[in-house]
C-alpha cells in the first residue's frame, strides 16, 4: 500500500514538472515568435573592407516589420523588403559615403515582373522617402543612370547588364561628385568579385547636377530588396572607363 502511494506521489510530481517545463517552452516559443513578428530582424554589420573603404551591410531577409527598421523611413513596403508599386519607398535618415561626396552601394535584389524596376538614389537630399539626387534604375532589360533631374538615361559607355525576372542578382554601384556634375558607374556582380577597380562595366561622366547631401533611397516597384552594402567612400580608381 505504501509503495502504491509513493508511486502515485511521484507520478503527480513528474506530471506537474512536465507541465511546467512545457509551459515554459511554449512561453519561450511564443516570445521568440513575437520578437520575430514585432522586430525588423535587421542588424547593420561590418563586412570585409575593399581597399581603404569600410563597408556596412544591411540584410533585410528577415525583416518582418519594415516600419521598425532603424535608420530608415519606410513607405508601402512589406516583409522582405518587398515593394509592390512606385509608392514603395525606403529612405535613410542619416548620411553615407565620404565627405568628398563619394559612395559605393552593393545591392542584392529580385525583380518580380517584366515591368519591375529598382531605383537607387545615392548622395540624395530631402526628407523621409522623398529623396532626389543621382543614382540608378535597374529593370529586367538594363541599368540606366538617374541624373538629379530624375529622368533615367542610358549609359554612354560600357555594357549595361540585364536582370532575370524572379532570380536574385547583385550589382556594385558607385557615384562621385566631380566638378559641377557627377560620375556614375558600376560593375555587374558583387563588389567582392571585382578584379579590376579601374575598369567599369557601365559608366557615365559629367552628369549635370550638383550634389548637396549624402542620403540613400530606394523605390521598390514590384521588387524585393534583400541586402545592401554601403561603403564609406569609393571603390573605383579611374576617372573614366578603360580597356573596352
Amino acid at each position: 500500500m505504501k509503495i502504491n502511494i509513493l508511486i502515485l506521489i511521484l507520478s503527480i510530481a513528474f506530471f506537474d514538472f512536465s507541465c511546467a517545463e512545457k509551459q515554459k517552452s511554449d512561453n519561450s516559443s511564443a516570445l521568440g515568435a513575437l520578437s520575430i513578428i514585432n522586430g525588423c530582424g535587421t542588424i547593420a554589420t561590418t563586412v570585409a573592407s575593399i581597399g581603404s573603404t569600410t563597408r556596412t551591410q544591411f540584410d533585410f531577409t528577415n525583416c518582418n516589420n519594415p516600419s521598425a527598421l532603424s535608420g530608415f523611413t519606410v513607405s508601402n513596403i512589406t516583409s522582405g523588403l518587398s515593394g509592390s508599386s512606385t509608392s514603395s519607398k525606403l529612405g535613410s535618415t542619416g548620411t553615407y559615403g565620404s565627405s568628398a561626396f563619394k559612395v559605393n552601394i552593393e545591392v542584392t535584389y529580385i525583380l518580380n515582373s517584366s515591368t519591375s524596376y529598382l531605383d537607387i538614389i545615392a548622395m540624395g537630399s530631402g526628407t523621409g522617402t522623398e529623396l532626389t539626387g543621382p543614382g540608378f534604375r535597374i529593370s529586367p532589360s538594363d541599368v540606366k543612370y538617374i541624373p538629379t533631374s530624375g529622368t533615367p538615361t542610358s549609359f554612354g559607355t560600357g555594357s549595361s547588364p540585364s536582370s532575370t525576372v524572379g532570380v536574385s542578382k547583385s550589382l556594385c554601384l558607385e557615384v562621385h561628385q566631380e566638378g559641377s556634375g557627377s560620375h556614375i558607374f558600376g560593375w555587374d556582380g558583387a563588389c567582392s568579385l571585382v578584379t579590376n577597380r579601374g575598369t567599369y562595366t557601365f559608366d557615365q561622366e559629367n552628369v549635370v547636377g550638383s550634389i548637396s547631401d549624402r542620403k540613400i533611397g530606394f523605390t521598390l516597384n514590384n521588387v524585393i530588396l534583400s541586402k545592401i552594402i554601403v561603403s564609406n567612400g569609393e571603390l573605383g580608381t579611374a576617372g573614366s572607363l578603360q580597356n573596352f
